[in-house]
């Protein structure tokens, strides 16, 4: 991709402190955004507040004893972890959804995975498609908020495409709702421990 380096880029000379205390999100959002082959040093533990969104094709690699740790956020009694990494992609193209979502049931398992897209052209299995909304989308039969998420497409039959993750909610305000298709990258990671700040 253009702009990118193909040399090993260490999160450090990008600002990454590494203490475990520091918020080293921005730094290694910087680096990651600048190449391909991202290095986390040794005996090192990188405290991400935030996460940091991957759009290309990326390696990231540490060396003995590399952290990275996440935030953990607590809400109403209940405690949910921050994503370390969330993968984007390039985007293709911008869409919406033809029809309403219904998600047909009570629970995850029981939930539809189907959309219907005003344009499916550039959809292909394997693409990210991201559910943008100007609005919360509130199900109250549910009781679950839905702000957008990054989902996989596993199959395209139809005119309808399916996903890999069954969202629990309602979407039928269509008309607040945007739908972005990316091409998904290839990431790859050796070395790298996770752990959440309740670790």
């Amino acid at each position: 991709m253009l702009g990118l380096s193909p040399s090993i880029i260490n999160v450090a000379d990008y600002g990454a402190v590494g203490d475990g205390i520091t918020d080293d999100s921005a730094a290694i959002q910087a680096a990651c955004d600048a190449g391909y082959n991202i290095y986390f040093e040794s005996d090192k533990t990188y405290y991400l507040a935030s996460a940091v969104v991957i759009h290309h094709d990326i390696y990231l690699h540490g060396g003995k004893n590399t952290v990275i740790k996440t935030q953990s956020v607590t809400e109403n009694n209940t405690t949910t972890l921050n994503k370390a990494f969330i993968i984007s992609g390039t985007l293709k193209t911008t869409t919406t959804l033809t029809t309403n979502y219904i998600a047909n049931g009570i629970g995850e398992n029981n939930c539809s995975n189907k959309f219907t897209l005003t344009d499916m052209s550039e959809a292909t299995i394997g693409d990210l498609i991201e559910i943008v909304a100007t609005d919360q989308f509130y199900s109250y039969a549910r009781k679950y908020y839905y702000m957008g998420g990054i989902l996989k497409i596993d199959n395209i039959y139809d005119n309808h495409l399916y996903t890999d993750i069954k969202l629990p909610c309602d979407i039928t305000n269509t008309e607040y709702v945007t739908v972005k298709i990316y091409d998904a990258p290839q990431i790859t990671i050796e070395d790298l421990h996770f752990i959440s700040d309740r670790a």
